[in-house]
């Protein structure tokens, strides 16, 4: 049989598989290439390839050269050959499956057992003779010095850690290929670090990566549970971002100081999509003096996913971005909002975001009174309503908002979807007037949710279920509804 056709034949096999490794047809699947693999020598080579496309850790390659013992000592920790590598047959087969590997994750944890929680992890460090064992079998004619890797062919790389522990590793596994870097912690207070701790070893972490000089990574994350700057992880990070030349997926959840900001402004890249923390008090830096820095560096940017502790947050913090006219979805997560959204910003967006899609404008505080009024939706509605898909707000709805539900009125031509912030409210009695209103200006089609939820939830009298369950009424051609018609003795929905 053609080798492309059973290239073809074995990547079905493996694509349709999860991508979670412990998954049962995960598991079969690789069961089932490992089988074609056996078939035939024809078989053998095409199989091979799709079987170690994807590997769940380095150790799996490495055990290729021979057996591992874990080691811990005062000089090294990790898993490490317990005799040299001299046999010819391992190597070259090492070395053939070595370029096969187009994905990898790897764990760079210690042992780690607690019942309380249901965590049992096995160590995947590789001590630092290991590396030295392998060096000599990447390119034998060579020094060890970088250029040198462990997966030449590798496209994506996901990598986590918590420990101050030796990251030498990562410099061998960034190769000039790599176009999909993670860089993530799981568990910030596994194993009881301290903040220096952590700081510490993503920085070395990324050092490592600065070490191995790969300069055309398209797809960046930095993922953090927690949200302080880390100061010796900014200069590494600064120097990466700055020297890549493809980049256009970003994602940093930390702190975005000024330093990085600059290393993605100073950075010859075209980058599509940014995700990032803005926390001035921490970082010393104001939020329109990053936004500032962001558009500099990402004059083609398509989509801003901000989230932002700072007491204060104000819609004129991200006045420099409408010089971004790229912009398709935006989305804030803020603390506290110091004023409502005024139509003249709605004015404004509209201007210079021609083709704004996706608008998030919500709170991760659970606490605070909705400022924008219900209301704003009719002037969004004038100037967004062929473009705009996607729209999510801290609203509230009582006497003092006129909602105006005119058959002349403008309305959404487009709105898919609409979310109700979490701290929306509306005033009791009230439902029926939102949901008229709501109904005059989008689509009957629209879905409405709330907390991740769709809307109404059956069984439940929480306002907005009403005036979800009341717009879908209205928007059955039964017309609208009039407060007299209010029956809140049923919980059925």
């Amino acid at each position: 049989m053609i080798p492309e056709l059973l290239f073809q034949i074995f990547n079905i096999i493996e694509l349709e598989s999860p991508t979670d490794l412990d998954h049962p047809a995960k598991k079969f699947s690789s069961r089932t290439l490992a089988s074609c693999a056996l078939v035939c020598r024809a078989w053998e080579e095409v199989a091979t390839e799709c079987l170690w496309r994807d590997l769940p850790s380095a150790l799996c390659l490495l055990e290729v050269l021979g057996p591992l013992t874990y080691r811990k000592n005062a000089d090294t920790e990790g898993w490490d050959f317990t005799s040299p590598i001299s046999d010819s047959n391992r190597i070259r087969r090492f070395l053939r499956l070595a370029n096969c590997v187009d994905t990898l994750t790897h764990h760079n944890w210690r042992p780690h057992h607690n019942s309380s929680r249901g965590i049992n992890l096995t160590s995947s460090i590789v001590s630092r003779s290991a590396l030295q064992s392998i060096i000599p079998v990447i390119s034998p004619n060579s020094d060890p010095i970088e250029g040198i890797f462990l997966c030449p062919r590798l496209r994506a790389l996901r990598w986590a850690s918590h420990l101050k522990h030796d990251h030498s590793l990562l410099q061998y596994l960034t190769p000039p290929s790599l176009r999909k870097f993670d860089m993530w912690s799981m568990v910030t207070m596994l194993y009881n670090n301290t903040w220096d701790d952590l700081d510490s070893a993503f920085g070395a972490a990324m050092g490592s990566v600065v070490a191995g000089g790969c300069s055309q990574v398209e797809a960046f994350q930095f993922l953090s549970d927690i949200r302080k700057p880390m100061p010796a992880l900014e200069k590494p990070l600064a120097q990466f971002l700055s020297r890549q030349t493809r980049l256009n997926q970003v994602d940093i959840f930390t702190s975005l100081t000024k330093g990085v900001a600059t290393g993605l402004a100073t950075s010859s890249q075209s980058i599509r999509q940014l995700t990032c923390h803005l926390s001035p008090e921490e970082t010393g830096t104001s939020i329109p003096e990053v936004i500032e820095l962001i558009t500099l560096s990402c004059s083609t940017l398509e989509g801003l996913t901000a989230i932002t502790d700072a007491e204060e947050f104000s819609f004129a913090d991200l006045k420099s971005l409408f010089r971004c006219k790229t912009i398709r979805k935006l989305r804030v997560h803020y603390w506290s909002l110091s004023s409502p959204v005024l139509e003249k910003d709605v004015e404004e967006m509209a201007a210079s975001w021609p083709n704004l899609e996706f608008l998030y404008l919500r709170t991760s505080n659970p606490f605070p009174r909705p400022q924008t009024p219900l209301s704003i939706l009719t002037h969004i509605a004038q100037c967004m309503q062929s473009t705009l898909r996607d729209l999510g707000l801290e609203v509230f709805a009582d006497e003092t908002v006129q909602l105006t539900t005119h058959p002349d009125a403008a309305r959404f031509t487009n709105l898919q979807h609409l979310v109700i912030g979490d701290s929306s409210t509306v005033k009791d009695g009230y439902e029926p007037d939102v949901a008229n209103y709501l109904a005059s200006i989008c689509p009957h089609n629209v879905e409405m949710s709330r907390r991740g939820r769709s809307l109404p939830v059956e069984g439940r009298l929480d306002p907005w279920d009403k005036v979800a369950a009341f717009f879908k009424h209205s928007c059955s051609g039964a017309g609208k509804i009039a407060p007299r018609d209010i029956n809140y003795g049923s919980s059925s929905l």
